[in-house]
């Protein structure tokens, strides 16, 4: 705000066309706005707060991998171009890339999936630690489970490189009434796994001696298969093939 100028906040209700849902809906979100839009009465308190200092691409702060990042887009009014090609305002994180091992892959993974962050946000990747024309990696992306805000999206490398990453609100119907807030994001990375993608997976024997004893960490997810499935739904994690023999399976 600029020192002495008068600014005026009009109080009014759910703007025309913003989604109240049902009684009936499954999201808490919606039924809190249905019952919000009933009642007139309300609370008006002004207060002060210190803008995030990585409010722009050169100012973003570092951000270390398996060490939880918290932060928020409240009050920021610089915008930038999303990798959605959308402007947005939002909060920027340099990571420094890990070093693959001969001939392989590192994927990475940003998450903002956890009770933490209370609005509809979404995640940019770029190439690099310069800004400017900043160059958005390709990456792959899932929806949070349980109905978390945020979201979870994963790329993947065979070199050492930096990223920036730019945290924002989404492009959901939602994000037009909940559109900045407070948020948590976690970063991992892993080499990939072989048998990330169902044209990879690895055959197992029917009753064979031991389990099968694996990890999901250095996954990509299978969009094409996720997208196709019979519940459209699915994650990161390792493919497995079996052979069928007339006999009911158990996994």
């Amino acid at each position: 705000s600029e020192p002495g100028r008068a600014y005026y906040v009009l109080v009014s209700g759910i703007p025309v066309g913003a989604p109240l849902g049902s009684p009936d809906s499954s999201s808490s979100s919606s039924k809190n706005r249905l019952l919000q839009a009933n009642n007139n009465n309300f609370q008006l308190e002004f207060t002060e707060a210190e803008v995030a200092p990585n409010n722009k691409c050169s100012n973003s702060l570092p951000a270390s991998f398996e060490r939880s990042v918290s932060g928020s887009t409240t009050g920021l009014l610089t915008e930038f171009k999303t990798c959605h090609d959308t402007l947005k305002t939002g909060a920027w994180y340099s990571i420094e890339g890990s070093e693959p091992n001969e001939d392989g892959v590192i994927v990475y993974e940003a998450n903002t999936c956890n009770a933490e962050s209370d609005f509809y946000n979404t995640i940019s990747v770029y190439r690099g630690d310069e800004c400017g024309e900043n160059e958005c990696v390709d990456v792959d992306v899932l929806p949070c489970p349980s109905g978390w805000f945020g979201q979870q999206v994963f790329w993947s490398t065979s070199l050492k490189e930096s990223f920036q990453i730019f945290i924002h609100s989404s492009d959901t119907v939602e994000a037009e009434v909940y559109d900045a807030g407070n948020f948590q994001m976690d970063l991992h990375f892993n080499e990939r796994l072989e048998n990330d993608q169902c044209a990879a997976a690895l055959e197992v024997e029917v009753n064979r001696e031991g389990s099968v004893k694996s990890t999901t960490s250095g996954a990509k997810p299978d969009i094409y298969a996720i997208e196709n499935s019979s519940c459209g739904t699915g994650g990161a994690g390792a493919w497995y093939t079996v052979k069928g023999t007339g006999a009911t399976f158990q996994a």
